[in-house]
């Protein structure tokens, strides 16, 4: 299991650059763009590629829904209501982050609910 979003990219991109030196090839991946590029140029190989193509394609989605949902910030937030205990902070921030576009009513309810979990007992709760 890896710990963040970012573990998983550095160990697929890993797993990638293998597949990449067994196959004698050395281009230079940078994106998933680059990594799936790869896979797709070696058919021959895919066979024993599978492995890496699916967690790539999973990596790929992952993205995908991260940057659709506009998860960075509604997990940063999460992270800060947990943690910390700045009332004032916490109502600013959720309040921008309920205004975002495209945050997701899912994700805002989350919050929300959160936010009335950790801060149920202070006297200025909103």
């Amino acid at each position: 299991i890896y710990s963040n979003f970012g573990d998983l990219g550095i160990n697929v991109k890993k797993k990638v650059e293998e597949l990449q030196a067994q196959s004698k090839g050395h281009k230079n991946i940078q994106t998933i763009e680059d990594m799936k590029r790869f896979l797709q140029d070696y058919p021959e190989y895919q066979k024993l590629s599978g492995n890496t193509t699916k967690h790539l394609n999973i990596l790929s989605e992952l993205s995908d829904i991260k940057s659709t949902r506009s998860l960075y910030p509604v997990s940063e937030l999460e992270q800060e209501l947990a943690c910390n205990n700045d009332h004032s902070t916490a109502v600013k921030d959720l309040t921008q982050v309920l205004s975002h576009p495209k945050i997701g009513g899912y994700d805002k309810l989350k919050l929300i609910l959160l936010y009335a979990l950790r801060y149920e007992t202070n006297s200025s709760n909103q």
